[in-house]
């Protein structure tokens, strides 16, 4: 992940800016030294974004039809 991304996960997950420079640190050491992380990584960020959109289309269905759940 490039250094923008991984300041911008930090912030929406709260987290302090020390952590961040840390993430930020060892992204690079990670990166040339741990390839089998990312692809781990990616499916879990897929599966996170297709249940994101799972909820809206929910969201968007049940307002036209007037239900919730």
């Amino acid at each position: 992940m490039q250094p923008a991304s991984l300041f911008a996960e930090s912030l929406r997950n709260r987290e302090t800016i020390l952590l961040a420079r840390e993430r930020i640190a060892a992204a690079g050491h990670i990166a040339s030294h741990y390839r089998a992380i990312r692809l781990p990584a990616l499916a879990a960020a897929a599966h996170r974004i297709a249940e994101r959109r799972r909820a809206r289309e929910q969201a968007k269905q049940a307002t036209k039809t007037g239900w919730s759940d």
